[in-house]
């Protein structure tokens, strides 16, 4: 083995064993929970769904998002690969947390647009809620 290639050899070892307690000192904790609201939804209505969301949704969210309520939230959807085509994602510090913040998303928005609700779930027809425990998520601050 020659000198040059013992010597690289010798450095990536350091590095590899250095790496995984630098990387751990620097990743942010974990965000705690991603919660999918899944929604399978005509195609036709997207348009008017999403400006559903920007005029009565969206305004709250970003209030709790603000508040330190959620870390945040998102909207996607898309015109193929599966049914499930228009689904509200959050994320929260905790199973708790996103509960709290949920109850009060539902109690603003039903004061401000009491009809809102009612409106989003009749363009779509099939509804499901999965909460993940989050491993590892980078997010910008």
């Amino acid at each position: 083995m020659t000198r040059h290639r013992l010597l690289c050899l010798s450095l990536l070892g350091i590095l590899a064993a250095a790496a995984p307690q630098r990387l751990r000192a620097q990743a942010p904790a974990p965000p705690g929970v991603f919660v999918l609201s899944q929604n399978r939804c005509a195609y036709g209505t997207l348009s008017q769904l999403n400006a559903l969301v920007d005029t009565t949704v969206a305004p709250v969210l970003n209030e709790l998002v603000a508040e330190g309520r959620l870390h945040g939230w998102g909207l996607l959807e898309h015109s193929w690969g599966d049914e499930w085509n228009w689904n509200l994602f959050y994320t929260a510090t905790s199973h708790r947390a996103f509960l709290d913040a949920f109850d009060e998303f539902a109690r603003r928005v039903s004061q401000r647009h009491p009809t809102a609700f009612e409106r989003l779930v009749s363009y779509c027809t099939d509804h499901r809620d999965n909460i993940y425990g989050v491993h590892a998520m980078r997010m910008r601050s």
